[in-house]
Formats: structure tokens, sequence, C-alpha cells
């Protein structure tokens, strides 16, 4: 056999190996993705360090994971809501019955972005960083004036040790068409930016149903800042993960119905 030969014979067995991963891979992705979370939870959980102090703008590395200050009570406060019913923190955007359509998220080291944005955002105003340290991190939403394709219908946010995890994690659920948060330079948002820990992201979608069940656009949000992580509120659906997840500061929460 010549060196040409042998180079395209092993060229073909290699592709026909590619291709029988591939669609190996189809059927345990969701199975693989349970199994690495829960593995990746764990090294979070037992490799917490003391909280210390970090100061606002300034940034630690990831994988430095600190354990909450110790809390004296099981203090709840919400921060903001989009409902014009409850009190909240901040400006209240509340705009009737009409869906949230798109989010996006500013992750700055200075204090200094505004209340809107361009493409009819506004901002929550509520650090999701708060008492963690580093950058500042604020959500912004729109809203659109009817139902359509267009109104985001779920939200979910995950925590992973290391940042390439994130597209397997869509991958798994692309049947329901999940998409990360974006921030201003289209790359997704690590909403523990600047305070270490692990890599969390914030994934919403716009399909009319999730694992079969027949869902409504988004209508209202809410931030939530805890002592604690037993927070729930009767109507109101939560994104069950704590966005300070393993750098300290309070449990903080979104919301949404």
């Amino acid at each position: 056999m010549t060196m040409k030969s042998f180079i395209k014979y092993s060229l073909i067995i290699a592709l026909g190996s590619f291709i029988l991963i591939l669609n190996s891979c189809d059927k345990e992705d969701e199975i693989k993705t349970n199994n690495t979370q829960e593995k990746h939870n764990a090294v979070i959980e037992n490799n917490q360090v003391p909280f210390f102090y970090v100061e606002k703008g300034d940034s630690i590395s990831k994988g430095i994971y600190r354990e909450k200050p110790n809390f004296e009570n099981r203090e709840v406060q919400i921060l903001f809501t989009t409902e014009n019913k409850m009190k909240a923190v901040g400006k209240s955007d509340y705009d009737g019955d009409n869906p949230i359509t798109d989010l996006y998220v500013s992750i700055r080291k200075h204090n200094n972005v505004g209340d809107h944005f361009g493409g009819g955002l506004t901002r929550i105003p509520v650090d999701l960083n708060e008492g963690a340290g580093g950058k500042w991190i604020y959500l912004f939403y729109t809203r659109k004036k009817r139902y359509d394709d267009k109104s985001i219908t779920g939200l979910i946010a995950f925590a992973q040790t290391w940042e390439g995890y994130a597209q397997g994690f869509i991958d798994s659920h692309r049947g329901e068409n999940w998409w990360g948060v974006m921030k201003y330079n289209n790359t997704w948002a690590d909403l523990n930016a600047g305070a270490g820990g692990p890599y969390i992201y914030l994934l919403a979608t716009r399909s009319s149903t999730i694992e079969g069940e027949k869902q409504s656009p988004i209508k209202q949000l809410m931030i939530v800042s805890a002592n604690t992580s037993n927070v729930n509120y009767t109507g109101w659906k939560k994104v069950d993960l704590d966005l300070n997840k393993g750098v300290g500061g309070k449990y903080i929460y979104i919301f949404y119905k």
C-alpha cells in the first residue's frame, strides 16, 4: 500500500468512527449532562472556603468557592418586581399584560450603566452579584404589545465549574429551543463574573411547550434577596438556582409569572 493510499484509508476510518460517536451521543446526551451536573455541584460544595470580602469592581479567579456568611435570621426581601401591586426597590416598569420578549445582561467593572438601553431595554436595578463583590451585573428586559412566537415562555439557570460546558447543556435541551442570555458583546453572560465561583448561565426559551406542558408568555419578573434558599411565592415560578452560588453573599433568585 502506498503512503497516499494509507492516508486515504486512515481518513475514511477516522470519519466513520466520528459519525458513530455522534450518533451514539444523541441518545446519551441528557444522561451524561445530568451526571456531569451532579459531579460539578459536588466539586463546588466540597471545595468551599470561608467567606471573605471582595471589593466591588475587583475580580477573583474562577474556581474559588466561598461559603455563605453566617446569617442570624431568615430574612427575605423583594428587591424588584415589574408588577405594580407589589412594593419594589428601584423603578418598576409595569406595562399591563404585555409579555417579556427579550433579556440582556450588562456586566461592568464600574457601576455606570443607565436605566435604559437601545432597542427598548429597561434595567432591573438589582446587582446580581449583591454581597459577593466582583463586577456589577444587571438584567435588562423588553416588552411587546402582542403575543407571538417572540414572547419568552420559560427561564432556567445552571452552574458549572468550567466555561466550555455551556453549549453541551443547551444541546441536551435543544428540543425546547433554549438559548443563553447574552451580554453586550454577544457572548454568554456569566452571572458570577468577577466574583469567582462557578460559571452561572441564565437560559430562556420561546417554546409554546416545555416537557410536554403548555406554556404562556412571561409577563412579570421579580428579583429576591434572602438569607435562606427556602424562598417561594404563590403564583410565581422560581428559577431554582442561587445566582450567588459558590461566591458567598445573599441568596439571589429570579421569579417570573
